[in-house]
């Protein structure tokens, strides 16, 4: 029979979730029916009509046990995790835990509407049986799971979407500003492009200007596409670029965006002196600095003060840069505890340093 070491089937057809990257909320759904399972339908001579019957229905619960056209010794051998008791799963895994040195992992099971008793009582049955790890999962306790029947996911969805309702705001003429909010964009805008190694990964953040050298737009980029850390930058750009498209626009709202951003600091830092990069903001304002002529303070003020002269950006910061582990650019934010440590792992993401995991 199929199974994962000492587990026992999950499902005779589930669907799996896999996770494209590492914070990436998209991911691919697979479906799985167990070949063995469908090679004894084959063997049982049925007709095509009623194997597609059975087929339907194990899809639907991922088992067979309640299927009457099937033959009981059928459905007595084809047994799944959910219909195997928790202490029946204890009872398994004890029995090869007493011939193994390290300890060996076993999930056990527990049906929807599992109460805190049923599982301290699965915990004490398995330090009585010597032992010595042990994981509880409850069906429809995670909203992000690997495995999944179809109607774990069809009630799953259900809950997601009841009581919601699409509303959709309309604006009448009169609602409508008179004039342009922001300055349009033109065909054609000239810029430059920064790379600055920040604590986030490295950053390529481009300044865009009109002819008249009127700023209009900041790209960032840094992460992987559909990261957390990449959905933040974005952000980030859109915001300054919309302030930066304001009719009333002057030098002194570069100063004021430098004055907000410089010295923003999160759990690290990167490089030293004015070379400091402390967050994603603070390398924005750096880069604001040099391109328009300010000069940011160093005894830890965000008043930039302007400059005879744009600072250069020195070698010393470019060999900084390359001395820096490559693993910035495969991490991402963890939700839970924050830091850079979210790695994509077999299909799902967790977090090192906190043991956060999507599965």
């Amino acid at each position: 029979m199929e199974g994962y070491g000492c587990e026992p089937v999950f499902a005779l057809a589930y669907y799996r979730n896999v996770y494209q990257s590492a914070g990436n909320e998209g991911k691919m759904t697979l479906a799985y029916v167990s070949p063995f399972f469908q090679k004894a339908l084959d063997n049982l001579n049925l007709s095509e009509e009623v194997r597609k019957a059975i087929i339907d229905k194990v899809i639907e619960s991922g088992t067979c046990k309640n299927i009457l056209e099937l033959p009981e010794n059928v459905r007595n051998t084809f047994v799944v995790s959910a219909e195997v008791t928790p202490e029946e799963h204890i009872m398994t895994q004890a029995a090869i835990q007493a011939f193994v040195d390290n300890s060996i992992s076993k999930t056990c099971n527990f049906p929807e509407g599992a109460t805190k008793e049923d599982v301290a009582k699965v915990y004490m049955m398995g330090w009585e049986t010597g032992c010595k790890g042990l994981t509880v999962y409850v069906t429809g306790s995670r909203q992000e799971v690997v495995l999944e029947t179809k109607s774990t996911k069809e009630q799953k969805e259900g809950k997601e979407t009841a009581g919601f309702v699409n509303k959709e705001i309309l604006l009448t003429d009169k609602d409508r500003p008179s004039e342009e909010v922001t300055i349009r964009r033109g065909y054609k805008l000239s810029g430059s492009t920064y790379k600055m190694i920040t604590p986030q990964g490295k950053a390529f953040i481009t300044i865009n200007k009109n002819m008249e050298g009127r700023p209009l737009e900041v790209f960032l980029n840094v992460g992987k596409a559909g990261s957390d850390v990449a959905a933040l930058a974005e952000g980030l750009g859109r915001l300054l670029s919309g302030w930066l498209r304001m009719p009333q626009y002057s030098l002194e709202v570069v100063r004021e965006i430098i004055v907000q951003l410089a010295g923003i600091g999160g759990s690290k830092s990167i490089g030293f002196g004015k070379n400091r990069v402390s967050s994603l903001p603070d390398a924005v304002a750096k880069v604001l600095a040099e391109e328009f002529g300010f000069t940011v303070k160093e005894n830890g003020t965000k008043n930039p003060e302007e400059s005879a002269e744009s600072t250069e950006v020195t070698e010393a910061r470019d060999e900084e840069k390359t001395s820096l582990p490559h693993s910035f650019s495969n991490t991402d934010m963890c939700p839970e505890c924050g830091n850079y440590t979210l790695v994509l792992e077999e299909g799902c993401a967790k977090c090192y340093q906190c043991g956060f995991s999507r599965c």
